[in-house]
């Protein structure tokens, strides 16, 4: 890995092998000013039902672990292959709000037929020939924004992304999967809010996806001193809810 910060532009680069694997396997990096950033970069927003790369690193186990903290636009370095966007982000930050857009382009490892591709793998592994064969044999075209607004102690955002597959979906339906299975263009949108009052934090979002189906997460926080902390989250899901780039709340 090589990282490099300085007052107008950060960038890093990440070059990542396993063992067997043929040299260079993964290739990351992204270059950052103050507005834009090119490359590979994540994308971080309200509570994680419509877009959300990697993983929160609040306090794990702690009541405050139930609120994610929108990060916005970053530049990637890590090694996961696929968790991750790669293209273009503009980020624009006014005295009382920000507004974030956001296209990636990205390479997928999936299994694929004549009708188009039958499941997609997230290993990041290329030692076998079919392995290597499935290296970024799909592509995602994605495309999103974000606005998020401050109001005094509380600040309240929108969230929409739209993505597609340049291959058909060609799985097998099953009983179970029919409930998780999308073909063409997909989207999801949500509204989120966190804000706090004395020594209570709100925070919350709800969402859609492109047939409608809702999800929402909602919860409180409470700690009156430094010793005691207290929270409670309510979660909602249809079964139907399909975001392949939210993250998972339990």
């Amino acid at each position: 890995k090589y990282d490099l910060s300085g007052q107008r532009l950060t960038a890093a680069l990440t070059i990542d092998n396993d063992p067997g694997e043929r040299f260079p396997d993964f290739i990351s990096g992204f270059a950052s000013c103050r507005l834009l950033t090119i490359g590979d970069y994540k994308a971080c927003f309200g509570q994680g039902l419509v877009m959300w790369n990697g993983m929160s690193f609040n306090s794990l186990g702690e009541p405050s672990a139930q609120k994610k903290s929108q990060s916005g636009i970053k530049g990637y370095r890590g090694s996961d292959e696929s968790d991750f966007l790669r293209g273009l982000a503009l980020r624009l930050k006014m005295r009382k709000s920000e507004l974030s857009i956001f296209a990636s382009c990205n390479g997928r490892d999936a299994r694929l037929v004549d009708t188009g591709y039958t499941s997609i793998s997230t290993t990041g592994l290329h030692v076998s020939e079919t392995e290597r064969i499935r290296k970024n044999s799909l592509h995602e075209y994605l495309a999103g924004a974000n606005y998020t607004r401050a109001f005094g102690t509380w600040q309240v955002g929108i969230t929409g992304i739209g993505y597609f597959y340049d291959k058909p979906n060609a799985s097998r339906v099953t009983e179970t999967s029919r409930l998780q299975r999308y073909d063409g263009i997909w989207g999801n949108v949500g509204i989120n809010f966190f804000g706090s009052e004395g020594n209570f934090r709100f925070f919350g979002e709800v969402a859609s996806d492109a047939h409608l189906a809702p999800a929402a997460v909602a919860g409180v926080l409470w700690r009156p001193g430094y010793a005691l902390e207290m929270g409670v989250q309510s979660n909602y899901y249809s079964p139907t809810y399909i975001a392949t780039h939210s993250a998972g709340t339990t």
